[in-house]
């Protein structure tokens, strides 16, 4: 990569920046759930965008194997487009392929901009409304996500594609980096794009209709280019739904005969508490934007539904009552307030294995008896046999039937939609493999250890700095031989052989060509770590030389 000029000479990927020469390497996963809308409404499945259009192509020969076909580029996004079936000035941001390469930036943008101006011209040919001053540019936002993490290959397009969703969520344009200075090279200012190089709201178009000026969702385009050729596009949209709650009368029957029941749970008690803190403070915080899921008493359904169905119950439980947000963050603040063992409105248990809990909820007369707790309102009973285990159909809450008398069970649900929560708080355990201590009883030579020197033995680098480190037992000749004081001291000239030894090794490790050796002409080791009767030295690079006051452990 680094002799194909592929790599960025200054570390950083700067997608439509000056001096854009490369890109980083990164590494990165992602994943979503793909649903037929329809059925995914059906579901009350949390939707954060729908999937407009769709194409792919391949740009066939060029000059190079890396080197982008710009009419292949323009005709992917011109049939994806034309799939969409909508104007393209609805488009109001594009999260670009933007590698940061001399020839890729320049080209994407020339192809954006043909697609563009013939997406126009196909829309009004249709004899669909027009936005007028079509020429107008500046009109359209683009970024890349790849100045903030870099190329992650496989990955870099659902990096895009999480990106614009989160977004669309938050209503919000986050700005691609290293853009001080524009990109010489191509002329913005005869395109519709703007890079975008501030935090911004993500307005939604307004554009003149049939009945006058109208407000279009937001919508981005996302491509996603392969050095060989493959090209892909796809067109997003936020999800607007048509009825913003969409089960209002269920809700309003739903709350008249009982209170919103919240159920938390986790493997641990630390982590259960942890989970209050998660649940209170985003209670504290959705609020903060516009389009957040709960800022209102109507979703208190949605929120109690998403906790008791979209989360695995687990053996450490917690559980409420709350008629109302306040009333909810008001016990989770008491709750997180009191003491260990101190009871409150709130119900608190741990599910023990072999309990006959389980085979009760597993009987027929179990599961009947429950259903009558529900539809006569004992929550309470409900809730303290839940936090000891009892497997609980929750959705049987929410059965509402036409003309049905309250406190009773139908046969047909019907169902709050599910919203997006935290997610669990998992413990922050390492589980690396752990470092080998050196003792006098331990064996220090393991036979399959060889050296890289007698001097510099072992690479211990990381991403932060370059780092070499030796274990000496002391009966070395070189130590063994020269013991003026304790502690040992490395004699002078070997100092001198170490230096060599960690510049070969630096110039064979080294990455790219921007590494120079030349620093460890005027190494310092530092002060050894002892471990029973061994010594370990570190040599640390930093820059053009050591740094003697760094702790290195």
């Amino acid at each position: 990569l680094g002799r194909g000029q592929v790599v960025s000479s200054q570390g950083r990927c700067e997608s439509f920046g000056q001096g854009a020469d490369g890109y980083v390497p990164a590494e990165g996963v992602g994943a979503v759930l793909l649903k037929p809308l329809s059925q995914a409404e059906a579901d009350g499945d949390h939707i954060y965008g729908v999937i407009k259009a769709t194409a792919i192509n391949h740009g066939g020969k060029t000059n190079g194997y890396t080197v982008p076909n710009p009419h292949a580029q323009a005709a992917v996004i011109g049939q994806a487009l034309r799939e969409a079936g909508i104007d393209p000035r609805t488009i109001t941001y594009i999260e670009a392929h933007g590698t940061g390469t001399v020839l890729g930036d320049p080209i994407e943008i020339a192809g954006l901009t043909s697609a563009f101006a013939a997406g126009l011209q196909d829309h009004a040919a249709s004899g669909k409304a027009v936005a007028q001053d079509t020429q107008a540019s500046g009109w359209c936002a683009i970024g890349s996500v790849k100045s903030n993490i870099g190329h992650a290959e496989s990955a870099a397009g659902i990096a895009g594609v999480t990106k614009v969703l989160l977004q669309m969520r938050y209503g919000q344009l986050v700005p691609s980096l290293h853009t001080e200075v524009l990109n010489p090279h191509i002329d913005f200012a005869t395109t519709p794009f703007v890079v975008q190089r501030e935090l911004s709201v993500w307005k939604r178009p307004l554009l003149p209709g049939a009945d006058g000026e109208q407000e279009h969702p937001r919508r981005a385009g996302m491509s996603s280019f392969g050095a060989g050729g493959s090209n892909a596009h796809v067109i997003l949209e936020e999800y607007r739904p048509h009825d913003q709650h969409a089960y209002p009368a269920g809700d309003r029957q739903r709350n008249s005969f009982h209170p919103a029941i919240i159920t938390l749970s986790a493997r641990t008690e630390e982590q259960l508490h942890e989970r209050v803190w998660q649940l209170l403070d985003w209670i504290r915080e959705s609020s903060l934007y516009a389009n957040g899921p709960t800022d209102t008493e109507r979703d208190l359904a949605s929120l109690a539904y998403t906790l008791q169905v979209g989360r695995e119950p687990m053996e450490e439980r917690l559980a409420l009552q709350v008629a109302s947000v306040q009333e909810l963050e008001e016990k989770l603040s008491r709750y997180i307030s009191a003491a260990k063992d101190e009871d409150g409105d709130w119900y608190r248990g741990q599910v023990k294995r072999n309990d006959l809990v389980g085979t009760f909820a597993a009987d027929e007369d179990g599961q009947k008896t429950i259903s009558a707790w529900m539809s006569k309102g004992k929550y309470e009973k409900l809730l303290s046999w839940w936090v000891k285990g009892l497997a609980i159909d929750w959705k049987l809450l929410y059965t509402v039937e036409t003309g049905a008398e309250p406190h009773t069970i139908s046969t047909v649900p019907l169902l709050p939609r599910r919203i997006s929560l935290p997610t669990y708080p998992f413990a922050r355990q390492r589980y690396w493999l752990p470092t080998t201590i050196l003792s006098s009883t331990a064996s220090p030579r393991p036979s399959s250890f060889v050296p890289l020197h007698p001097l510099v033995q072992r690479n211990t680098s990381t991403l932060w700095e370059q780092r070499f480190s030796s274990v000496f037992h002391g009966d070395e000749f070189f130590l063994a031989d020269h013991i003026i004081r304790v502690p040992v001291s490395l004699p002078q000239r070997y100092c001198v052989g170490t230096s060599s030894r960690l510049r070969s090794c630096t110039a064979r490790c080294r990455m790219h060509h921007t590494l120079s050796t030349r620093g460890w002409d005027h190494f310092l080791y530092h002060q050894p770590r002892y471990c029973a009767r061994y010594y370990v030295w570190h040599y640390n690079w930093s820059g053009a030389s050591l740094d003697p006051t760094q702790s290195l452990g």
